[in-house]
């Protein structure tokens, strides 16, 4: 599985982020992100969104990379794709 976090999503991708979330109702979002990367779950950070943040020196979660748009399509085959992972905030 392959997520590719943009935008303010690439907070997602940081060290304990996930539990600063709290949605009233909702699972917990750092149990839904433990059970993503046991599930071998990957997130491509968009390194440009990175700079534009100043986020260069985040501790990112094991499970991220930073990856732009090439890295995606190559993941991909080459091929355009139906369906997209992206996710933006």
């Amino acid at each position: 599985m392959l997520i590719c976090l943009t935008k303010d999503a690439i907070h997602i991708a940081t060290q304990g982020f996930a539990a600063t979330i709290d949605v009233p109702g909702a699972p917990s979002i750092a149990a839904l992100h433990q059970e993503y990367a046991a599930d071998d779950g990957r997130m491509h950070v968009c390194p440009a969104c990175v700079e534009v943040r100043i986020m260069q020196d985040a501790e990112r979660i094991a499970s991220a990379e930073m990856a732009g748009v090439s890295a995606v399509f190559v993941e991909g085959g080459g091929r355009r794709q139906e369906r997209s992972t992206a996710m933006a905030v």
